[in-house]
């Protein structure tokens, strides 16, 4: 099987989140995509406690049977994405065959990874980026990470033996952040994340002073 590995922080899910899966799944033919939730990753700010955003996940999830809530980072209390990775690969690598989901904005600030180099050769890439924008995902690899990569065709890399690919997605521009200034001024957020993940929110009186 072939799945994909999604991390983040959702805090919260939202509807963008959804639709960047379902094209990647798409485009990729992945069977599965794993929403694997940080804990408390160290280049963000302060989140709401870990079973909030886990709960919201199960619900933004329910109706998609191929998207699967992944909590290996919580209870792991793994904080860097390499020894998820090594973890990931140790316990499933001999049944599953991954692809790290990465969208463009991070990819090109992964060198403050830590053992970023590693995850090239330990994992399988999926750079996402919206239509429109140049792709300069082999610039980067190239001359900016200096990775010794062979292209197999426009958008598809190989480093050593794994995969690299650049995909092209719909954005709904959509952010976190966005959506928890809507809450603080007691904005409606359905549209965003959905009426049960609205729902759970305002029940648990979450995001009103978070930035």
């Amino acid at each position: 099987m072939k799945i994909g590995i999604f991390g983040g922080t959702f805090n919260p899910i939202h509807n963008g989140h959804i639709r960047v899966a379902c094209d990647v799944k798409s485009n990729m033919d992945l069977d599965e995509i794993w929403f694997l939730c940080a804990s408390q990753p160290p280049h963000k700010k302060v989140v709401v406690p870990d079973y909030h955003r886990m709960n919201m996940i199960k619900l933004a999830l329910k109706d998609f049977p191929y998207f699967l809530p992944c909590d290996i980072e919580i209870k792991n209390k793994f904080r860097y994405t390499i020894d998820t990775i090594n973890f990931i690969n140790k316990k499933y690598g001999k049944e599953y065959k991954f692809y790290f989901l990465v969208g463009f904005d991070a990819f090109i600030e992964i060198n403050t990874w830590k053992d970023w180099k590693s995850l090239f050769s330990s994992v399988n890439f999926v750079i996402f980026n919206r239509y429109g924008v140049q792709d300069k995902t082999k610039r980067i690899l190239k001359n900016y990470l200096k990775l010794e990569i062979d292209e197999v065709s426009a958008g598809f890399y190989l480093y050593k033996d794994r995969e690299i690919h650049n995909i092209y997605v719909k954005s709904l521009n959509i952010s976190g952040s966005e959506i928890r200034e809507l809450i603080r001024k007691d904005l409606s957020i359905s549209s965003c994340v959905g009426r049960d993940v609205a729902s759970y929110i305002k029940a648990n009186n979450l995001y009103r002073e978070i930035s």
